[in-house]
This record gives structure tokens, sequence and C-alpha cells, in this order.
């Protein structure tokens, strides 16, 4: 069923409105951003009807440079959301940065605390372990094979109750 927009004078789906709304969707986009149905058009027709960013038809959003309050181009909704993130990343990374170069913070660096590796001849600097890192791994993997070794050796095991109660699957057809 159509309903009549008067935004931009046209009949269109009711998905297409939200509820109990006289202009659809788009015209209250275009309105809030203080943009027109020709510059809207202008930009589809531009971009060839596809999302700026990949050469797909779907849904489209404005693309909205914020801090220099200008309209980039139609995004779809997926890549509008990734230069959202990007944007926010990037503003993000700059405070990152000036925290690691010290910017802002007036503390006095302090050097951490740390032990030497417990293993015999080893001089390699620990924080927070008691072993360096080559023998923390060393350590792990040996653990860890020994823990699948003794986990096949428990299948085997019962493989083999099973096949002395049951017999083996060939004798019982499968």
């Amino acid at each position: 069923m159509l309903k009549h927009c008067k935004g931009c004078e046209d009949s269109k789906p009711q998905d297409q409105f939200s509820k109990g709304s006289k202009t659809c969707k788009l015209c209250i986009v275009l309105r809030m951003n203080k943009i027109t149905h020709a510059t809207y058009n202008r930009l589809l027709h531009l971009q060839g009807g596809k999302c700026a960013m990949f050469s797909a038809k779907c849904k489209w959003l404005l693309s909205i440079d914020h801090k220099e309050d200008t309209i980039r181009g139609l995004l779809c909704t997926y890549h509008n959301y990734l230069v959202g993130q990007y944007e926010k990343l990037r503003d993000e990374k700059i405070i990152l940065e000036e925290y690691i170069l010290g910017a802002l913070t007036e503390f006095v660096r302090v050097e951490f605390p740390y032990r030497v590796c417990n293993i015999k001849d080893c001089k390699e600097r620990v924080f927070g372990r008691r072993v360096c890192s080559k023998h923390y791994a060393q350590f792990f993997s040996k653990t860890v094979l020994s823990e699948k070794k003794a986990r096949a050796e428990e299948r085997n095991k019962l493989e083999q109750d099973i096949i002395r109660c049951f017999g083996s699957p060939d004798e019982l057809g499968l």
C-alpha cells in the first residue's frame, strides 16, 4: 500500500515512513541535514546509483564530514558505519600517541621493577613472571604436548576396552 509524502510529494511504500509520520524517512534526513532533493538526486546520479565506496546498489545514508560540515557522498549503511568507526579510532589514536609520548601526563616516569629469569644461566629480564617468554613457551608447549599424549593414550585404552567387551566394529558388522 502506498502513502503520500508531504515533503517530496511522491507516493511511496509505507515501510519508507516512520510510524505516524507524514513525510518519508529520506525527506526527514534531507531536512535534518539541510539538503535539497536536487542535491541528493545529483549525488545519486554522479555515483551511478551505487555506494561511493563499493559499487553496489543498496539503502543509502548520507556520509557527512561533521568536522567540516560537508557531504562526502552516499554510502550504504555498512560503509557509513565503517567510516564512523574509522573516524572514532583516528581520534583515539591521536590521544593514545600523545599519552605514549608523555604529552598528556605530568607524572615522573619510573623504571618498572623487574626480575631475572629463574632458569639457570638465563639473564633475560622478566616482568611479573618468574621465567622469560622463551622458557615459558618451551614449558607451555611441553605441557600441552604431554596433555595431548595423555588424552590420546586414554582414548586408545577406552577403545580397547570397548573392543574387548563388545567386539571389533568389523565383527559387529559396522
